[in-house]
């Protein structure tokens, strides 16, 4: 097998790739290929990425464990499939060209073994010529009568074969049969290390799949539990939403919740003034605006009651500012707010580590009624300024996050078709 073989497989591979897949596997290698490679995507830069794999020897054909370990980092299931069963037959035909390299050499190394035993036992028979004084028969034997193995003497017409022959044909069986049984020994063993090393090589196997299956198992598992908190997150909220519309279905009111954009940025803890106690039916009815000499503000809300038996409660102050004047502003009864409009600022601050830091704050805050008022205006730092409005809404909590500052407002104006 040669890397003719190789390389089809990956042109192969490529049917499998989807882009995503693409742009994974370069930045996965980004270490191991030049960066003009990692920053070509395409079919043409992957297999220019194959290429270098090839001319720094990590992948080669006998081992693309390399590769095989990048698919399954970025998930390509397929890919890795075609790869294990390349080196399956990689080792398969290992073991079989093993096989036959030894039968090769078996009929030569039993030829050897059979001369050497030759060598070690030498049989030389001295031949004497001997003369019978029998009358019945005279023979000589002659020594160098090359067509006469074992050495007889005839004594009164019967034939006697020598002792030393004797020994000499049995000592010859003996090893043939040694050999024999050294031989099927060896071809016994030889066979049981290779049902040995199958065993084992498909144990490996085994372990390596089982593995595979059960990092897929955990990984989906993973994705699920993920699932399955997003779903429940989904579902408190609907239930929130619902719970919001039986309150409102109970005091007799069908009220429209329209959520307004989240304006500022992510920093500091969450409030939600809807959930404060006692709050159902009740609409903002005024903002007081705390501020100082460098025209930062901290902010207040009041809520009023549609039922005329409940007082207006007040909010805690958002953003810890120290204050020197306060600027209040309130709706009558017959009166909603209608319209906001504020500044979004970056503020350059120093953390408790001496770092200099970004964080966005919302001030300058100024709210309309359906009357025709509005409350004091903003002269500080100006920066991002933002309204929102909806027609046919009023406004009736706020959402957002702070801490020393606000960081984060969010609006959700009402449309109330009937009072509570």
């Amino acid at each position: 097998m040669d890397n003719n073989h190789l390389r089809g497989i990956i042109l192969k591979l490529q049917d499998y790739l989807s882009d995503s897949d693409r742009q994974r596997l370069h930045f996965f290698l980004g270490d191991d290929v030049p960066r003009p490679i990692r920053d070509d995507p395409t079919l043409n830069g992957t297999l220019r990425l194959m290429e270098s794999l090839f001319d720094q020897d990590k992948i080669n054909e006998r081992d693309v464990t390399f590769l095989i370990k990048a698919f399954h980092a970025i998930q390509c299931i397929d890919a890795v499939k075609i790869l294990n069963e390349h080196m399956k037959q990689i080792q398969s035909n290992r073991l079989h060209r093993s096989t036959q390299s030894l039968s090769s050499i078996m009929p030569s190394f039993i030829d050897q073994v059979i001369l050497d035993q030759e060598d070690r036992n030498p049989t030389q028979t001295f031949f004497l010529n001997q003369t019978n004084s029998c009358s019945k028969s005279n023979e000589i034997i002659n020594r160098n009568n090359p067509n006469i193995n074992p050495l007889t003497i005839t004594i009164d017409n019967k034939k006697i074969l020598s002792s030393q022959s004797k020994r000499n044909q049995l000592f010859y069986i003996s090893s043939i049969t040694n050999k024999y049984y050294f031989l099927a020994i060896l071809l016994l063993v030889i066979a049981l290390g290779i049902l040995a090393c199958a065993f084992f090589i498909k144990i490996n196997e085994l372990n390596h799949s089982i593995k595979e299956r059960d990092d897929i198992i955990f990984e989906e598992r993973i994705i699920n539990n993920q699932t399955i908190q997003k779903l429940k997150h989904v579902e408190f909220e609907n239930n929130q939403l619902n719970k919001q519309i039986t309150q409102g279905k109970k005091k007799k009111k069908i009220i429209l919740i329209k959520p307004g954009e989240k304006f500022g940025g992510i920093n500091g803890d969450f409030f939600d003034d809807s959930s404060v106690p006692d709050f159902t039916c009740r609409y903002i009815s005024g903002i007081s605006a705390y501020g100082n000499n460098e025209s930062m503000e901290s902010y207040q809300f009041s809520y009023s009651s549609d039922n005329d038996n409940q007082n207006s409660i007040e909010t805690q102050v958002y953003g810890d500012q120290k204050s020197l004047i306060r600027k209040k502003f309130d709706v009558d009864k017959d009166e909603r707010i209608y319209k906001v409009t504020g500044q979004i600022i970056n503020e350059k601050i120093v953390s408790q580590n001496d770092i200099n830091i970004t964080v966005v704050r919302i001030t300058g805050l100024q709210v309309f009624s359906t009357n025709g008022l509005a409350s004091p205006s903003y002269n500080g730092r100006l920066g991002q300024r933002f309204t929102e409005k909806f027609d046919g809404y009023t406004l009736r909590y706020v959402t957002g996050r702070s801490t020393q500052y606000i960081h984060q407002l969010q609006f959700f104006w009402y449309r109330t078709v009937n009072e509570c």
